[in-house]
């Protein structure tokens, strides 16, 4: 629509003055008419033109035509055509324009003066999808190569989008079905370098564009083939003799071509058959062009042929070494042992003996020990009356072991023992060694002087045992009495309590029937299996048994909370002079001592006070306890749950003002007051009345949308949190006086209502 009024208002210009009468350039009084005809079918990079000669002038025409410039009061010495001569209309096409561009025409004609123009038109060309040609691929290898292409015109409108695709598969590569490549090129040429091709891969590509006006591909697809790569070329050098073991055998390669692409593989295959049949692989790394590898895991007095591999990125071909080596791995002996005779750490039941593996024998150690006997002179693996402890590592050198479980008092004799993976022969040391164990003496016993826990008719006690003394312990406990202060086991006045567990180490005993209030003296004991004596611990402990004491807590009634007080108390029974009263916490439901406490005198008995100082509205545990006067330590009675109840207080009202004046300036209308301690919600009232005399009631959404309040009715809401609320301030119905309160509730207690306040409402 735009364009058409543009060419109307150009029509006008020229139907108004549209002829021109030139005086001939030799200023003869004979005139030529002639006039620019309008520009129509106006393309990106044409449109038609022409123009009428109405008067010649009476001189001949010889040449006319129309020529144009992208400059105001263009010349034949521009663009221009040559459409004959004489009188009449002639129509011209404009070619080669740029698009988007504003060109200025006139018509011409030429007689033996000169050259007469016409009036000037202006026009703009359209624009167009930009113009692209694919560019020739070059330096082409065989995984890369550069593609791209040339811009030739943006066609009048900035270039957004521009690159290449590029395909194996698809002659006519699009950014669908093809790799594609953006580039930020407006003009020109651009280029990319591609690789991670396939070698030996024909690749078709095809340059695209897009402006504001469209997208668009060359109208040329260029393809190029990717270079062949062959497998890589090697050699290899085969082991010396140093380089061969009963397991492994170390050798070298030499890649000599890598086909043409990068190596990522390389490595050696072997088999026991001349003709590799079957081979296996062991790959090397890192992968390089010289590279040594070690073959392992392999079998003893064995030949072996072995070739060098190597693989490039770019073929699946292996290249091979054209010879192969043939090596055979060393033989398997059994190991080579020795012992060390000298026994240390000799206890009744332990000891700690060494070995020696001196030579493992072409193969892994599988098993490495001592072997040892009481009975026999020559204990060997498996042999009748023989025994083992095994190595705790594997391998050469000297090697230690704890030998345990001896019996005390015995001879024992003792040799290494070694076989290897392949060998199945066991290999012993010598000379012959031996050691006896120690004479076992009483058990070290020590006492443990804190009881681990104390009743008045009850206590756990321990005692340490730090040596059995050589011998199984078969004994161990507690003696304890009241009447002596060096109990025994047996002894006069004395009582025993065994231990838990048997053995070195702390143990438990549980003394049980003990008076309360009373001391009592004991110390640990124990005897092994090499002694009927007993042995004690020192020094002498004691403890005393605390007097009975018990608590009940006297939980408030419904009429003894108050909101800031509570009636407490309790019930003290026993023996004891100790203090007494009431702890109590609001996060704890077992409160104690070093909760909050409140005393209330001391001894057995009833007792009962007032406990103030509370929170309204808040949960309390409490619990009533008394100090046993005997161990210093409290007793508690049961909790009880005492809530204090709810003092509500009227809201204060804080907007609007009280007989405030709104109107229609305020979409909304807010309503806030100060909160209420031990307020959980709050109900707001809007009424035209302020006594809020109306039976019936309507429920309030807070902002709800074209919600209002209603006359006659009682308009409220519930709000929980924070302490606001708010309406739409609605039309004309919504003039005049309104009036409004606020409530505190706490569940099923309502608070007094606020004061009425009012406000006056103008649309």
């Amino acid at each position: 629509m735009k364009k058409f009024l543009v060419y109307l208002v150009l029509f006008v210009c020229i139907v108004l003055s549209c002829t021109k009468e030139l005086q001939n350039p030799n200023g003869a009084g004979n005139k030529v008419e002639l006039t620019t005809s309008v520009i129509r079918n106006i393309a990106s990079d044409t449109a038609m033109g022409g123009g009428i000669i109405l008067k010649d002038g009476q001189e001949t025409i010889t040449s006319r035509g129309i020529c144009w410039s992208t400059q105001t009061n263009p010349t034949i010495s521009s663009s221009r055509t040559n459409n004959g001569s004489g009188l009449g209309t002639f129509n011209s096409k404009l070619v080669n324009l740029v698009p988007n561009t504003n060109y200025f025409v006139r018509a011409y004609a030429k007689n033996v003066h000169g050259t007469i123009y016409g009036n000037e038109v202006v026009f703009r060309t359209l624009a167009s999808v930009p113009t692209i040609t694919t560019q020739t691929t070059t330096s082409i290898s065989y995984t890369s190569a550069i593609i791209g292409g040339v811009i030739n015109s943006n066609g009048g409108s900035p270039i957004i989008q521009s690159g290449v695709c590029y395909s194996s598969n698809f002659r006519l590569p699009d950014t669908t079905n093809s790799t594609r490549i953006s580039s930020n090129a407006q003009s020109g040429t651009f280029s990319f370098n591609v690789s991670g091709l396939a070698s030996g891969t024909k690749y078709y590509v095809r340059a695209y564009a897009r402006n504001g006006i469209g997208f668009v591909y060359a109208n040329n697809v260029d393809s190029f083939t990717t270079r062949i790569v062959n497998p890589p070329t090697l050699t290899i050098v085969c082991p010396s003799s140093i380089a061969i073991t009963q397991t492994t055998i170390s050798l070298s390669a030499n890649v000599t071509n890598n086909g043409g692409a990068s190596l990522i593989q390389t490595g050696f295959i072997y088999s026991t058959s001349p003709t590799l049949s079957n081979p296996i692989t062991v790959n090397i790394t890192p992968v390089s062009a010289s590279f040594t590898g070690t073959i392992t895991g392999l079998i003893p007095n064995t030949t072996y042929y072995i070739k060098s591999f190597a693989k490039n990125s770019s073929n699946v071909n292996f290249g091979y070494s054209s010879s192969f080596c043939a090596a055979t791995t060393l033989p398997v002996n059994p190991p080579t042992v020795s012992n060390v005779c000298t026994a240390s750490s000799i206890t009744t039941n332990s000891a700690i003996v060494s070995g020696n593996v001196t030579n493992d024998g072409g193969a892994p150690i599988a098993q490495l020990g001592i072997c040892y006997s009481s009975s026999t002179t020559l204990p060997t693996v498996g042999g009748v009356g023989s025994n083992i402890m095994s190595a705790p590592t594997l391998g050469l050198g000297l090697f230690s072991v704890n030998l345990t479980g001896l019996n005390y008092s015995t001879s024992y004799y003792f040799r290494t023992f070694a076989k290897n993976t392949v060998n199945g022969t066991y290999s012993y040391g010598t000379p012959l060694c031996s050691f006896t164990t120690n004479v076992p003496s009483l058990p070290l016993v020590s006492n443990v002087c804190s009881p681990n826990a104390l009743t008045s008719t009850t206590a756990s006690i321990s005692g340490n045992i730090t040596d059995n003394g050589g011998a199984p312990i078969t004994a161990a406990g507690i003696c304890y009495s009241s009447t002596t202060t060096l109990p025994s086991v047996g002894g006069a006045g004395s009582l025993t309590a065994a231990a838990s567990t048997l053995g070195t180490g702390v143990f438990t005993s549980n003394l049980s029937g003990l008076t309360p209030g009373t001391v009592y003296y004991y110390r640990a004991y124990a005897r092994n299996s090499s002694s009927s004596t007993y042995r004690y611990g020192t020094p002498t402990c004691n403890f005393t048994t605390p007097l009975l004491v018990s608590v009940t807590t006297t939980c408030p009634t419904s009429s003894q909370i108050s909101g800031t007080a509570a009636v407490v108390g309790g019930v003290v029974s026993g023996s004891t002079t100790g203090q007494r009263g009431i702890c109590y916490s609001t996060t704890t439901s077992a409160p104690t001592t070093s909760n909050s406490i409140f005393y209330i005198g001391s001894g057995v008995g009833s007792f009962s006070s007032t406990l103030n100082g509370l929170s309204p509205c808040t949960t309390y545990y409490i619990r009533a306890f008394s100090i046993n006067s005997s161990t210093g330590q409290p007793v508690y009675g049961q909790t009880c749950t005492v809530t204090t109840s709810s003092s509500l207080t009227s809201p204060i009202l804080t907007s609007p003002a009280n007989a405030a004046n709104l109107n229609s300036a305020s979409a909304i209308i807010w309503f806030t007051w100060n909160s209420v301690s031990c307020a959980t919600s709050y109900r707001i009232q809007i009424s035209r009345s302020s006594t809020f005399a109306y039976a019936s009631t309507y429920t309030l959404n807070t902002c709800g949308g074209s919600q209002y309040p209603q006359g006659n009715t009682i308009n409220q809401a519930t709000v929980t949190s924070p302490t606001q609320f708010c309406i739409n301030s609605g039309g004309s119905t919504q003039n005049g006086v309104w009036y409004w309160r606020v409530q505190a509730i706490n569940g099923a207690t309502m608070g007094p209502w606020s004061t009425v306040r009012y406000y006056r409402y103008t649309w």
